[in-house]
């Protein structure tokens, strides 16, 4: 939506008649939060890996895993 809104304002800057935008609006997207995974989630997808190489890789996907869970 904000780039169609984007678009138009340009182009009627380029006709010269800016008056057109002015009735355009962007549209503010809500922000979700991001999914986090629980410690016991997390012992599954560790346990489901069967080499020591998939299990060092799989917190290099995200946010750092402790030892210590």
């Amino acid at each position: 939506m904000n780039g169609n809104a984007s678009a138009l304002r340009f182009f009627t800057h380029t006709i010269e008649r800016p008056d057109l935008s002015r009735k355009l609006y962007t549209v503010k997207n809500p922000r979700s939060l991001p999914v986090v995974l629980s410690r016991d989630e997390v012992m599954l997808l560790l346990g489901a890996t069967n080499y020591l190489k998939h299990q060092a890789a799989l917190p290099s996907q995200g946010a750092p895993i402790s030892s210590n869970l």
